[in-house]
């Protein structure tokens, strides 16, 4: 078995304080005790030149002892290299990390990059974020609404209606009283036996039977000798002449008051009144008879009157009435009329007293 010498070497060491003061020969080693680094020297340097820089994982940065120029570490998620000589100075850590676009790009309060608020601009987007039918189309002022400008308009860089006409209007969406749409005029429904349009106007043409109630009547319809009871309307008596007209209350219905009734006879003369009811009568036989002597032309008599007491030169007829009763009739004379047969001589009597 061969012999096997174990040399123990040896290399200059210390406090990294001290070592900061000391120039290492040439090739010369030095290890730090407390920060456990290994320097090699030049021969002109202090402290010489760390041998293999090392990356202190996640730390605060300026509390890293141990680091010392070259080093680097992770602090709230930025990476720094200690580029001076005082680790606990914050200056002389350089942060190494991704540089990021300033114009569009930023760290946020958790260090984490983020998108810079109005940083994109038209020129940025792809024409492709831009549906084809999405009705939004992206020029180099912006994305913007496509419109037709005929039933709507961008006014006040807000959309607004347009036009809306028949066409735009589906005939599912009018209610009860409307027709039309889908192309079609919209106009009312209306029964056109009942009603019409005049121009633009809409008439009534006809109402169906039994289909006006009181309740649909304007009470300024009303006027003069008409009244309103128990929502109907009837004729209000004391603003007419009840001497002439007169109400039925059985059958609901206005007549003329009757004048002269049971007046007439053929030998009356009748006064009319502008309704052509008879208001006087005027026996005519009376006038015709009250003449005296043989005057012969027609409406007058030959002797005496039909009220005269004294009868002279009189005609008598008895009649026998039941073969036992005796009726004189006392003659006053004649009517004498004459016809296209001649003249015709009819007898007036004057009743028993």
């Amino acid at each position: 078995m061969p012999d096997v010498e174990i040399v123990k070497l040896k290399i200059r060491r210390g406090e990294d304080s001290t070592r900061r003061n000391v120039i290492l020969e040439q090739g010369e080693l030095g290890f730090t005790t407390d920060a456990k680094r290994l320097w090699v020297g030049d021969g002109t340097t202090l402290g010489g030149t760390i041998v293999g820089n090392i990356n202190h994982g996640v730390a605060v940065k300026t509390n890293i002892t141990r680091a010392t120029k070259g080093d680097t570490a992770y602090d709230n998620s930025h990476l720094y290299q200690l580029t001076g000589d005082d680790y606990s100075n914050a200056a002389d850590w350089t942060f190494i990390g991704t540089e990021l676009d300033a114009s569009y790009f930023e760290y946020d309060t958790a260090n984490k990059v983020t998108l810079k608020d109005n940083t994109i601009h038209p020129a940025e987007l792809n024409p492709d974020v831009v549906s084809t039918s999405g009705s939004i189309s992206l020029n180099s002022t912006g994305l913007e609404v496509n419109v037709d400008d005929e039933t709507v308009e961008i006014a006040s860089n807000e959309l607004a209606v347009k036009t809306v006409d028949e066409n735009h209007i589906n005939t599912t969406s009018l209610g009860n009283g409307l027709q039309g749409g889908s192309g079609s005029t919209i106009q009312l429904a209306v029964n056109s036996t009942y009603f019409g349009f005049n121009g633009t106007s809409l008439n009534l043409i006809d109402i169906p039977d039994d289909s006006v109630t009181f309740a649909k009547l304007d009470t300024g319809i009303i006027g003069v000798g008409l009244t309103e009871s128990n929502n109907q309307i009837i004729a209000n008596i004391r603003n007419v002449d009840s001497n002439t007209i007169v109400l039925d209350p059985v059958a609901g219905e206005l007549s003329l008051a009757s004048l002269g009734a049971g007046s007439s006879n053929v030998f009356s003369t009748f006064d009319y009144d502008q309704y052509g009811r008879v208001t006087s009568t005027t026996s005519a036989l009376a006038d015709s008879l009250s003449a005296s002597g043989n005057i012969t032309s027609h409406l007058s008599a030959f002797n005496g009157s039909v009220d005269q007491t004294v009868l002279t030169d009189q005609t008598v007829f008895d009649v026998t009435s039941n073969g036992t009763d005796t009726v004189s009739l006392t003659s006053a004379g004649f009517i004498q009329v004459e016809t296209s047969l001649g003249k015709l001589a009819i007898p007036v009597f004057l009743p028993p007293q």
